[in-house]
């Protein structure tokens, strides 16, 4: 796909992505029309490029687009302990959390 490339260009060039773009790129996520490849090669190309703050602005907008609202019916409050697992090393906060909650 043409417009794939032109985004690769871009990153290798360490030019800003307009959100077109990078809407474009993520919904090919979505419908698996791009390989892991090609997705590890755009991350790694915003990487590489630094991420502008119009870039993590789109990216962000764009993913609660394809988040998934749910309305559990329970009467107290609930709380998401979901971690990264980036903080490896360190005590795991998440699971304070849920001990805590």
């Amino acid at each position: 796909m043409k417009k794939i490339k032109n985004i690769f260009q871009k990153l290798t060039e360490r030019r800003e992505l307009s959100y077109k773009e990078i809407k474009l790129f993520l919904d090919c996520i979505d419908k698996s029309k791009v390989t892991p490849s090609q997705i590890g090669a755009f991350l790694m190309g915003l990487k590489m490029k630094g991420l502008s703050i119009n870039e993590i602005f789109y990216i962000t907008k764009i993913m609660r687009m394809y988040a998934r609202q749910i309305k559990p019916k329970v009467k107290k409050p609930l709380i998401d302990t979901c971690g990264t697992g980036g903080g490896i090393p360190t005590i795991n906060i998440s699971t304070a959390v849920a001990i805590v909650a």
